[in-house]
């Protein structure tokens, strides 16, 4: 087998997490305040949609691993 059919199968054993509403992102962005922090919308849609589901996030953007930290969401390994 070669890589990209082992990484193509181990994307197959993740686990889906379905995503937030529109309405539901931008309501987010207003109440957490989350305008202005260096988040892109994606960032924003997968934040909300951990938060949502309680899982956490495993990244190494500086900005987004800010945000999970701070709402006990950011995945370290542990």
């Amino acid at each position: 087998m070669n890589h990209r059919h082992l990484f193509f199968d181990s994307l197959t054993k993740l686990t889906y997490i379905p995503t937030v509403s529109e309405s539901i992102i931008f309501c987010l962005i207003e109440v957490e305040k989350l305008y202005g922090r260096g988040l892109s919308i994606i960032d924003i849609n997968l934040y909300a949609s951990a938060k949502a589901e309680g899982v956490k996030i495993w990244t190494k953007d500086k900005n987004l691993s800010k945000l999970c930290e701070k709402s006990h969401l950011l995945y370290t390994g542990n």
